[in-house]
């Protein structure tokens, strides 16, 4: 499978009065972050007039509505006609954590009080991933018994080397739930048992409130004699015998 991915180029028309704070226009759609640890990008200026600009990108932990900021400082500005590329850049210290992301354009005025010019951007990354399960759960525990719930088909094992799940719990009233994974060595008919992912730690949202969460790459055990694997959340009460809450989770894997 192949991990390069690249984006459309994208022309945008930007304009500024400040030469004291960024704007940012962003040139891709949102992404899964899962794998994209390097980024390389061309970023072409046309028509400029004061203008300054470089390449910048943005996460989103779980939800694209709710993005960190602009992440930029990681390649010199381009300030006339023409165009340079960034070179091959990390970015996993960001992508790691979060389970979207975009990239960009930050831009502001060289000097004076007016600036303008066209932007052209295109992207190259490497992402051996993709997601691999979403799924809504309305769930309601009468006991204190765990209950494990697939949230991904089964994929090849070559295929999930790591997982990532971002995970959305609302109307939560002393429920849980935990990372957990499933292998089949020859057939899906006559899988191993659930278990905890290595590394994850149970989500656990005080009652009454909306929590939203990602776990960050899990690395799951005993893929190499195994053909099959499924993802899924295990849930549970955290106090008492009674647990209820709706859970969303979408569940990205890299090889």
């Amino acid at each position: 499978m192949s991990c390069a991915g690249i984006t459309p180029d994208k022309s945008v028309r930007v304009q500024s009065s400040s030469t004291s704070s960024w704007t940012y226009a962003a040139t891709s759609d949102w992404l899964p972050a899962i794998g994209v640890d390097w980024l390389k990008a061309v970023l072409m200026m046309r028509q400029s007039a004061n203008l300054t600009a470089h390449v910048a990108y943005q996460v989103a932990p779980v939800r694209t509505d709710k993005p960190d900021g602009w992440v930029t400082g990681f390649d010199a500005d381009i300030t006339v006609n023409g165009a340079r590329t960034t070179g091959i850049r990390t970015i996993s210290g960001a992508t790691g954590p979060a389970f979207f992301v975009r990239f960009g354009v930050a831009y502001k005025a060289t000097s004076g009080t007016f600036a303008e010019g066209e932007m052209l951007m295109q992207s190259s990354f490497e992402q051996c991933g993709r997601i691999v399960g979403q799924r809504t759960l309305e769930m309601d525990l009468g006991t204190s018994s765990a209950y494990d719930q697939p949230f991904t088909d089964w994929i090849p094992t070559i295929n999930a080397n790591r997982a990532k799940f971002a995970v959305v719990m609302t109307g939560v009233s002393h429920l849980q739930c935990l990372p957990i994974f499933q292998t089949a060595s020859a057939s899906t008919d006559a899988p191993g048992a659930w278990a905890a992912l290595p590394g994850a730690t149970q989500i656990k949202p005080s009652s009454g409130t909306v929590y939203e969460t990602c776990t960050g790459e899990l690395v799951p055990t005993g893929l190499y004699a195994a053909t099959w694997v499924r993802f899924g959340l295990r849930f549970s009460a955290d106090t008492g015998s009674s647990a209820t809450g709706v859970t969303t989770a979408v569940i990205a894997a890299r090889s």
